[in-house]
């Protein structure tokens, strides 16, 4: 499926880019920007489904809500 991108922010020769896809293959953005010449510095889930993930640290976990839980599942 297609990604959506968005330019954020740019400083010097850095980049920051919002990228949405709908369906995630492993290292799905770290092989595009390869290809494309460029590296990426960092990656941040910001949502996963319809559950937004509010500043949850890296190798952190919550439960999820009940309505969370139906929206994955539908």
């Amino acid at each position: 499926m297609p990604a959506r991108i968005e330019v954020l922010d740019r400083v010097n020769r850095n980049t920051l880019l919002k990228v949405i896809i709908k369906e995630i293959r492993n290292r799905q953005i770290r092989k595009k920007a390869t290809l494309l010449g460029h590296k990426v510095q960092d990656l941040q889930r910001i949502s996963f489904s319809n559950t937004n993930l509010n500043g949850l640290q890296e190798g952190k976990w919550r439960k999820l809500k009940t309505k969370e839980c139906i929206s994955i599942i539908n």
